[in-house]
């Protein structure tokens, strides 16, 4: 029996699982991380790619390793702390040099050792113990399991968009995969949304077709330095 299983292999969960075994409170013997997908932050990395983002949303500080400045020592250490890996008085990381130290950690942890590839149908709870069954027919027992699913897997359509789709209507959310159709491959392009995903689709795209991008949005464009507030970071922006 293990002692913890992670159910889902994104940033909370790795962010966790890293936790509990640099500080030594578990071995990985006893730790699973189940996943869909067979690496680490693969929805993470394919969503990010999708959208083009160069540099993250939040401080350089909010990374998945457990010592605060850990992942600026680390650009410094092999990168010199070139300033192109990052923005803004509080140093938001690039992308590239994020992803980097997400796999260096993955490797000095060995993540993959305690990594199981598949799909979770039920937890149910069994004297002391959960019962964690995988749509493959195996079952594993933890004391205990944390649900780390998120949501990018399961994109929302509005109703609206959703009934002119099945009508056969031209309409992709930014994150189905697989798509129903490519992106882009018609000459004119309208986004619908004024989040942060909806305005790096529409830079991405309005490189590739000048002039044929619009978007379309409920309110008038928002500006923020992150994506919530920084509250205790330091200093007002």
């Amino acid at each position: 029996m293990l002692e913890w299983t992670i159910i889902g292999g994104g940033i909370q969960g790795c962010t966790l699982a890293n936790y509990l075994l640099k500080t030594g409170r578990i071995n990985r013997c006893n730790l699973a991380i189940i996943d869909p997908n067979t690496e680490p932050l693969a929805t993470w990395k394919r969503c990010t790619k999708e959208i083009e983002m160069p540099y993250l949303r939040s401080p350089s500080i909010h990374h998945l390793d457990i010592d605060p400045f850990a992942l600026e020592k680390f650009a410094k250490g092999k990168f010199g702390k070139q300033s192109k890996h990052f923005y803004g008085p509080y140093n938001r990381p690039s992308l590239e040099i994020f992803n980097t130290h997400c796999d260096m950690l993955f490797e000095e942890i060995k993540l993959k050792d305690s990594w199981i590839t598949g799909k979770v149908e039920k937890v149910e709870r069994f004297k002391q113990r959960w019962r964690i069954f995988l749509t493959d027919g195996k079952m594993i027992e933890s004391k205990n399991v944390v649900l780390a699913i998120g949501l990018s897997d399961h994109p929302h359509l509005p109703i609206w968009a959703s009934d002119l789709q099945q009508e056969g209507a031209d309409i992709n959310h930014i994150y189905d995969q697989p798509k129903k159709r490519p992106i882009g491959h018609q000459e004119k392009l309208l986004i619908v949304g004024g989040g942060i995903s909806a305005i790096h689709t529409a830079l991405k795209w309005s490189k590739q077709k000048p002039g044929k991008v619009q978007l379309l949005t409920r309110h008038s464009i928002r500006t923020h330095p992150f994506d919530s507030d920084p509250g205790c970071l330091g200093r007002n922006i």
